[in-house]
């Protein structure tokens, strides 16, 4: 294992300090799925707050996620380039104030500033909520503090030229009740932060390198449990040609105090070796190993990756790739906000089989969509059950199969407004053909939004989870969500806006969680001033 750790920070430090040796590529590069590490930034967020929903299994889990420009047959783009344009902009403002204010909501804001200078940005935000009861000890508060500081090295640079640093931190607190325990009046506290540094260099022909180190914590007052989790991810990836060799790499340390353990700790390590063929100006492949090293076991499983591109408008991708992933406590403990944490630990998850496939169509900047399927399986799959104790919850496991079908729509701002949707069917089931609990078999999101004229803008959103099973006797369900909403905006001047949102419209009686009701009809009137 010393080896193995030892190897892992060699690789790392090789990463964070390759260089440019200005050969230039004459090949196409091999699509983003063979990158980790690259994201889009959003400079200012002001989306609602969902409710307490997350599936125990994340999105990349679900479906696969990537730009649309992946499967392109051209050279990487300048991300530099990219996220400084959005400065030229006349419609940028460095700051923006949201507050509202409504039936149950009492009040809410938000807060974000951000601040451009030569080679980089730097931005802060506050967001805070309170939520008054709508059934008995409901009521529920929250606080959370956000900074970023995004350092870019130019072009022109004689070290690493078109690389960027990025250092983020988070902390929040969230106050609730388990209002449908046997205790239903005891305050919960639920206190959870991050801290990050991020090195990305993926603007050159030849090296391709990205390190990241985080931290994670979390904690809750009511009961014994605090837990940090320590991460080192990175990629580097050697393009020669009509091919390229690369390695991905994350070592994870995680550490625990709660009712079961004073003091344990948790390591898992995970490298992922991967050779890309260029095998036609449309057809690229990877094939890899997945070496996964946890709880004093070692797995090893093959992976394979192929993307086809047809047209400039249509694009396909595949991928078979079996692996075992560490879930940490407090990650089990953010999807579901009631469960019994003093008695629960991370998990290793390993997918004994994850296939995916996806065709995707594109029509230049104006719309795009893209379908397709996933299938796992696993012999540890984790879900939430019942605990003993009334209207909490634990982790169990079990072994599952999950088929899912997928649809997603995206409609850019155009004359005819933007318009964003996600439609999924999804089947979980364990050997005995029987439905995993709080697996929803039908999962849409709905989001359009229109501008009437230069002054009135107006949109709807609507979303739906399917009831579902609350044990794996399937004898009792949960009522599921619907949740209709409505947004309307005024513009007054360039710089103030008044806010009206309706959310739960059609007032519907919505059960994500086994006696958990969730808000009914809010009306929240407020403003956004933005400098």
């Amino acid at each position: 294992m010393k080896k193995i750790l030892i190897l892992c920070g060699m690789f790392l430090i090789s990463t964070a300090f390759a260089q440019d040796d200005k050969q230039k590529n004459p090949g196409v590069e091999l699509p983003d799925f063979v990158i980790t590490g690259k994201e889009n930034i959003s400079i200012q967020s002001s989306n609602k707050i969902k409710p307490d929903f997350v599936p125990i299994i994340s999105e990349e889990f679900i479906k696969p996620v990537f730009s649309p420009e992946q499967l392109e047959t051209k050279d990487i783009g300048n991300p530099v380039k990219e996220d400084l344009n959005l400065f030229d902009s006349l419609n940028f403002y460095k700051g923006r104030l949201k507050v509202g204010a409504g039936l149950y909501t009492l009040p809410e804001a938000q807060v974000t500033f951000s601040e451009p200078f030569k080679s980089g940005l730097f931005n802060v935000g506050l967001i805070g909520f309170n939520r008054r009861a709508y059934v008995d000890n409901s009521d529920r508060y929250g606080l959370t503090g956000t900074a970023a500081l995004k350092y870019f090295v130019g072009d022109d640079s004689k070290f690493l030229p078109g690389s960027e640093i990025k250092i983020d931190g988070s902390y929040g607190i969230n106050s609730y009740k388990l209002f449908a325990s046997n205790f239903p009046n005891i305050r919960r506290s639920f206190g959870l932060g991050n801290a990050a540094l991020q090195f990305n260099y993926l603007t050159n022909k030849v090296i391709v390198a990205a390190v990241k180190l985080e931290d994670e914590f979390a904690s809750l007052n009511d009961v014994t449990f605090s837990e940090n989790v320590f991460k080192i991810s990175g990629m580097s990836r050697l393009q020669l040609s009509n091919f390229a060799i690369g390695v991905n790499a994350k070592f994870v340390s995680a550490s625990l105090e709660n009712s079961l353990f004073s003091a344990a700790s948790f390591g898992y390590t995970d490298l992922r070796p991967f050779l890309g063929l260029i095998i036609s100006d449309g057809l690229k492949a990877t094939i890899g190993m997945d070496f996964a090293f946890y709880d004093g076991k070692t797995s090893f499983n093959p992976y394979v990756s192929l993307g086809l591109k047809l047209d400039k408008n249509i694009s396909m991708f595949a991928e078979f790739a079996p692996r075992t992933e560490f879930i940490s406590a407090g990650t089990f403990l953010k999807r579901n906000q009631y469960l019994k944490a003093d008695s629960v630990t991370g998990v290793f998850y390993n997918l004994g089989s994850n296939i995916r496939a996806v065709v995707k169509y594109e029509y230049g900047k104006y719309f795009e969509v893209d379908g397709g399927f996933e299938y796992i399986s696993s012999q540890n799959y984790p879900y939430f059950a019942p605990a003993l104790t009334k209207g909490e919850f634990i982790i169990a496991s079990v072994a599952a199969k999950r088929f899912e079908g997928f649809l997603n729509l995206i409609f850019h701002t155009g004359p005819y407004g933007i318009l964003y949707g996600s439609f999924s069917f999804r089947d979980t089931r364990d050997t005995s053909n029987s439905i995993v609990p709080y697996n929803s078999a039908i999962v849409a999101d709905l989001h359009y939004s229109y501008n009437i004229n230069a002054k009135f803008n107006a949109g709807f959103s609507v979303d739906f989870r399917s009831g579902s099973f609350t044990d794996l006797t399937n004898t009792k369900k949960a009522e599921g969500l619907f949740d209709l909403g409505l947004n309307l905006g005024y513009q007054v001047n360039t710089k103030f806006m008044w806010t009206f949102e309706v959310n739960n419209l059609i007032n519907r009686s919505n059960y994500l969680w086994d006696g958990y009701k969730e808000q009914p009809l809010d009306v929240v009137a407020g403003f956004k001033y933005q400098w």
